[in-house]
């Protein structure tokens, strides 16, 4: 009877270290916890710039985005260049929460500024593909989290936190409608005609 309750107890040992061990297979490491940690600062971080660019645009006047175009240093082409830059995702990317065709999805979405047809893109298909990049990232890093057996996190209220900390952004406002002959943008008179030709603005003197 002694040898059996032995047996017994020893089983029943084995069989609390074989749950314990599950347990801690199933739990994520300390290191992939630390990684995660680093991803979801740099989809915020993202996000952010994102959202940054996604105003500066909407507030772009005509004559700034003629600007743009000719490669001059304009507030919407630094924006762009910043957020292009992040959302390029290698550092997600070397977490291991963006795969290389994520990458190729997020540089075919965001239309540049700088060229005419990126120029030409109206505020609502660039907010379009403003939030397919949020969408994407918020996707990527949401099913890595679930992964591991971790809380959700809602990238987009961790950016707009911290977007809270940092200065407000521009005064001027969007200029969407039609613009009327002798309309001053920025220094420059617009004459008439097509906007989007240069000649038809002149210097205020």
């Amino acid at each position: 009877f002694q040898q059996q309750s032995t047996d017994y107890a020893d089983q029943r040992r084995m069989q609390r270290e074989a749950e314990k061990d599950e347990r801690n297979r199933n739990q994520p490491s300390r290191q992939e916890i630390e990684k995660l940690h680093t991803a979801r600062s740099e989809a915020a971080t993202i996000v952010s710039a994102l959202e940054d660019f996604r105003r500066e645009f909407e507030n772009t006047g005509t004559w700034s985005a003629l600007k743009s175009v000719a490669g001059a240093t304009t507030p919407v082409n630094t924006a762009y260049n910043t957020a292009a830059l992040l959302a390029k995702g290698e550092q997600l990317f070397n977490l291991g929460v963006l795969n290389g065709p994520d990458l190729d999805i997020i540089r075919r979405t965001l239309p540049d500024p700088s060229t005419a047809k990126g120029a030409m893109t109206s505020t609502q298909d660039m907010g379009s593909a403003v939030n397919k990049v949020i969408d994407l990232l918020q996707t990527r890093l949401a099913s890595r989290e679930k992964q591991l057996g971790l809380p959700i996190t809602d990238v987009r209220g961790v950016a707009n936190e911290l977007r809270a900390t940092q200065p407000g952004g521009p005064t001027q406002q969007p200029s969407n409608g039609p613009i009327a002959p002798g309309a001053i943008e920025e220094g420059y008179r617009f004459k008439g005609g097509n906007p989007a030709d240069k000649n038809n603005w002149e210097r205020v003197r």
